[in-house]
């Protein structure tokens, strides 16, 4: 037996589980997106959507946790992984007043985001060839921060339709990998 077989037979099956899981990821990713479209846009989303919402901010703590060894600087990946799992807990556990919390804190960050950027346009702009672009995206972020404390229905529902699609698309990247492992052992 040549060691390249010996190899493959070491993890004939590896390949069940993950396409299995992403099989499951791609399905939640998917009821994310139509599930946080059909229900926050009318109205307060129900609770249901924050454990939707906890779901797939754990797979992407997951993701994040498992490719960490693969990225330039790994620490990066182990404390994105850590604070989506964080994230997910604090959702899952505190399901009405965490969907607040996390309209409010995407609302604040957009708002910081959008004054810095303004402010680095304006203070700096002999040094930045296109400044009044970085000015302009700086002033819709602080619109859009703003709108999103407002309305923290349509937040969620952002939140959720984005969320789902990373998820949708990690779940996929799952299954291609299980496939070709599948045809790399058979």
């Amino acid at each position: 037996m040549s060691p390249m077989t010996a190899e493959h037979e070491s993890f004939p099956k590896i390949w069940i589980p993950l396409m299995v899981f992403g099989g499951l990821a791609a399905a939640l990713g998917i009821w994310l997106i139509v599930g946080t479209t059909s229900k926050t846009v009318a109205g307060d989303p129900p609770m249901w959507i924050a454990v939707l919402l906890a779901l797939g901010l754990a797979v992407m703590g997951l993701g994040e946790l498992v490719f960490a060894n693969g990225r330039p600087r790994p620490w990066v990946g182990y404390l994105l992984g850590a604070l989506f799992l964080a994230a997910a807990l604090v959702t899952l556990l505190r399901p009405g007043s965490s969907l607040d919390v996390l309209a409010v804190f995407v609302g604040a960050s957009m708002v910081l985001t959008g004054v810095l950027q303004l402010a680095l346009a304006l203070f700096d702009r002999q040094d930045i060839e296109h400044w009044v672009v970085l000015a302009v995206i700086g002033v819709v972020g602080i619109v859009a921060g703003v709108l999103a404390v407002a309305w923290p229905g349509i937040t969620i529902w952002v939140l959720g339709v984005v969320i789902g699609v990373r998820v949708l698309f990690f779940g996929v990247l799952q299954m291609f990998v299980a496939n070709q492992l599948r045809q790399l052992t058979s």
